[in-house]
């Protein structure tokens, strides 16, 4: 029982995200948006009360990165006890996120789940995901709706390390180039597998990528 509401969960966070971005897009029936990410909510917390009271957890994800997780949810708790609206609401969808990527991990055999870096990756899609939706609102004069997607990095940017920027990313590119011994653009691919493994969550790998191809183009 408590498994298939798990999934109903993530199903319902999956479409409240797509339908929120799609409708944002289209700039219409945004309110009925907001009622599907308000029943997900409640859907949410309904699973978090049953599941902490099953089990002893709150919404606890069983994994082998505790640290980044128990983050989440001794935040998420936080967040219900302050009454910060947009807080919870967005940490309950990174850990819907978060359980969906479980239960794939899973079904393709590591029990324990995701790994950090999966988990932080996550969290860069989650911010790519804003950021286009800031751009697409602010476009469209939803300034509204763009100051909310803004409000949803801040609380995601919680769970990441500082990111590195400028002069801090051109060397972790240039020492990936030189420890691999990248010479042109077939090296790219290496390069950026690279700086994947070694800085997950720390860099935007957009502009990772747009530098190490002006160094090896």
């Amino acid at each position: 029982m408590i498994g298939r509401c798990a999934q109903s969960v993530v199903l319902i966070s999956e479409a409240a995200e797509r339908v929120k971005f799609v409708l944002g897009v289209k700039f219409v029936c945004f309110q009925r948006v907001n009622k599907i990410l308000a029943f997900h909510g409640e859907i949410t917390n309904l699973y978090y009360r049953s599941y902490a009271g099953s089990r002893k957890r709150d919404f606890e994800l069983v994994g082998n990165t505790p640290m980044l997780r128990e983050q989440l949810n001794s935040s998420m708790k936080d967040a219900m006890r302050a009454k910060e609206e947009r807080a919870l609401a967005t940490i309950r969808l990174i850990l819907a996120a978060l359980k969906d990527r479980d239960i794939a991990a899973r079904g393709n055999g590591n029990q324990d789940g995701i790994e950090e870096p999966e988990i932080l990756s996550l969290l860069q899609t989650m911010i790519k995901q804003r950021n286009e939706s800031i751009r697409m609102y602010e476009e469209g004069g939803r300034l509204e709706l763009a100051e909310q997607e803004r409000e949803e990095i801040e609380v995601i940017e919680r769970f990441m390390p500082k990111q590195l920027d400028g002069g801090e990313l051109e060397t972790a590119v240039n020492e990936a180039i030189k420890e691999i011994g990248a010479a042109d653009m077939k090296d790219m691919g290496r390069t950026m597998a690279l700086l994947k493994e070694r800085y997950p969550g720390r860099m935007d790998f957009s502009k990772a990528s747009g530098l190490v191809r002006a160094v090896l183009a």
